[in-house]
């Protein structure tokens, strides 16, 4: 209520339920408001026409109580999913957006109110009546209602209303009495979308579309915007929100869409094409990393650690009436933050009214493919840095049993050689671990070389039914990364469901990047702010073999 604004006459008039379309529907007005502890107040005077002297009846009656009314939304804060915000006191978590000044339009006279304090409270016999409303919730109203008849229990409606249940809650209470019927009631439940959703789904899905970024089920509706340029979807918004785009020049119409205090929907279907596309762009860019790293999640900025714990000592025999020893254990830690990586771009005013596409799809592509490499690249920085762990040793030593002794090509006596040190590595109690070699990463300059030795039905040519062992037996990951470290250093890595070998934490488990958008402050249009917070660690080297090839 802190941010309502009024008329400087300081009155509205009174609706026939929000029906604006005529004057005929105007039954009285309303005057002398006043915020309260309990929402808004206000004094209603009834004119004396006939359909308003039957309003009176009913309400005199106490069969008329209900209210809601009509606003406009002058500012307003977007909280992303997720986040979590402080707005007059308290706190709001994501997604929502909070209406922070508003300005009352109309009230008006409904069959159910938006809540249970949303109605008449007391009347006199002079035609003036007190009102009290608090948040209006026509959406929600018409979902319980539509809930209620979907499931064959419309009369529960006004009860659910008058409770001021939300919409979760109602399906609940709905779905139980479904359950404990033992039987179908009413026709199937079916989610439904309002008209704005609609809408706005529609449009996202026709822009991504000529974007070259189809989705894979699209809005059926998204064929009606298809040839619709971003003008064109700018003045569709602009008239569902209640304005006039007849009246409006083009850069006036889309300078009023991109304002902190509009209503219009488009900056949110322009965001969310860009968004759709940032991330597309992010999952179809190749990131080898996946096929070997293990990947985890961060809380906060904070370091992280990760503990190795060692094998079980092994189990003694326990003689009769003897006790069972309390059993040693080692343990090892490795520790790393994850860090942020972000990028601002724009979409101006020039390019909406341009009809400009690829401003709001070729860089968020551009984005969501580097912000894979720059993932990918983190990863191997990795094995080629080869830095210290956190016993002081570096990742692949001979101290670690990691590391061939002297670099050789990649061939079967080698590729042996790292097998052997995989399936022996010990644990920090000195059992043998057993590991099963998982995957074979080399550069792109022995790509050939790897696929001949790992995919040849023999492995000597000169003998054909010799049957070559490795086959079948890892997978192969080449990585053109590694290349400009060395042509010819190859690694094998154990599988990660036994043993950790590089963890890629993502805050919030967030993998792909995130969008941010704002109304452009040094440009005119919107600005965008890409963002991924990963943070990368080899855990344990075990797992990890190397060999720096010839």
């Amino acid at each position: 209520m802190a941010g309502l604004e009024l008329p400087e006459s300081g009155r509205v008039p009174l609706l026939d339920s929000h029906d604006r379309s005529s004057v005929s529907k105007v039954m009285g007005s309303v005057g002398e408001f006043k915020v309260t502890a309990a929402g808004l107040e206000a004094t209603i005077t009834l004119s004396t026409d006939p359909e308003s002297a039957a309003a009176w009846t009913k309400i005199s009656e106490g069969h008329l109580k209900a209210l809601s009314v009509g606003y406009s939304m002058l500012d307003s804060t977007w909280v992303p999913p997720g986040e979590t915000t402080m707005v007059a006191g308290r706190e709001f978590t994501g997604p929502l957006k909070i209406t922070t000044n508003w300005e009352l339009l109309e009230v008006s006279l409904t069959p159910i109110g938006a809540d249970r304090n949303a109605q008449v409270r007391s009347a006199t016999t002079t035609g003036e009546h007190i009102m009290t409303e608090t948040t209006t919730d026509r959406e929600t109203t018409a979902a319980i209602i539509e809930a209620c008849v979907l499931t064959g229990q419309i009369s529960r409606a006004p009860d659910f209303i008058r409770q001021g249940l939300s919409i979760e809650q109602v399906r609940s209470e709905l779905f139980k009495q479904m359950a404990a019927t033992s039987r179908p009631v009413g026709p199937t439940i079916e989610v439904t979308r309002d008209e704005r959703e609609t809408r706005r789904s529609a449009m996202v899905d026709a822009l991504a579309t000529r974007a070259g970024t189809a989705p894979k089920d699209p809005h059926p509706a998204a064929r009606e915007y298809q040839q619709a340029s971003l003008l064109d979807l700018a003045k569709e918004c602009a008239r569902a929100a209640g304005m006039n785009p007849n009246r409006l020049d083009r850069q006036d119409l889309i300078r009023r869409s991109f304002a902190a205090n509009s209503t219009s929907d488009f900056p949110y279907i322009l965001a969310n094409t860009a968004g759709k596309v940032l991330r597309t762009a992010y999952e179809l860019e190749s990131a080898t990393w996946k096929t070997w790293c293990t990947v985890g999640s961060a809380n906060d900025f904070k370091t992280m650690s990760r503990v190795q714990l060692s094998e079980a000592p092994e189990l003694e025999l326990v003689l009769e009436g003897g006790e069972y020893r309390e059993s040693p254990w080692s343990e090892s830690r490795e520790t790393f933050a994850v860090q942020k990586y972000g990028k601002v771009f724009s979409v101006t005013l020039e390019a909406i009214v341009n009809d400009d596409l690829g401003a709001l799809t070729r860089v968020p592509r551009a984005f969501g493919s580097e912000a894979a490499r720059r993932v990918n690249q983190s990863v191997y920085s990795i094995l080629t840095a080869n830095a210290a762990m956190a016993d002081g040793t570096a990742l692949f030593h001979a101290d670690h049993a990691n590391l061939a002794a002297t670099g050789a090509a990649l061939s079967e006596a080698t590729l042996t050689a790292a097998l052997l040190a995989i399936r022996t590595q010990t644990g920090l109690n000195g059992a043998t671990l057993g590991l099963r070699p998982k995957t074979l990463i080399v550069p792109a300059a022995i790509e050939v070389t790897a696929r001949k030795l790992l995919n040849s039905v023999s492995i000597d040519s000169a003998n054909a039914g010799i049957a070559n062992p490795f086959q079948n037996l890892v997978s192969l990951t080449v990585e053109p990364l590694l290349d400009a470290s060395s042509a010819t250093a190859w690694y094998l890595v154990a599988d990660q469901n036994q043993i950790d070998g590089v963890e890629v934490a993502f805050l919030d488990g967030q993998q792909s990047p995130y969008l941010e958008e704002r109304e452009g402050f040094e440009v005119d249009g919107r600005q965008y702010k890409v963002r991924i917070v990963f943070g990368c660690k080899a855990i344990d080297w075990r797992g990890l073999y190397m060999n720096a090839g010839a």
